[in-house]
């Protein structure tokens, strides 16, 4: 994952000097049960759910 270097380089406040692409970002909805789906923002279809979302903190 790129995580790490997105890190160090938006701590320089420039990524794109470390030609380190944008962070992804993913269109959101829940449903019904209140589990957290995150979508393809090219496809639309479902990428990723989370069943229990917490708040953490940093």
């Amino acid at each position: 994952m790129l995580a790490r270097t997105w890190t160090i380089a938006a701590t320089s406040r420039d990524p794109s000097d470390y030609d380190i692409p944008e962070a992804p970002i993913f269109p959101s909805t829940r449903c019904e049960s209140g589990a957290l789906m995150l979508h393809d923002p090219a496809t639309g279809d479902v990428a990723m759910v989370a069943g229990e979302p917490v708040r953490v903190r940093r």
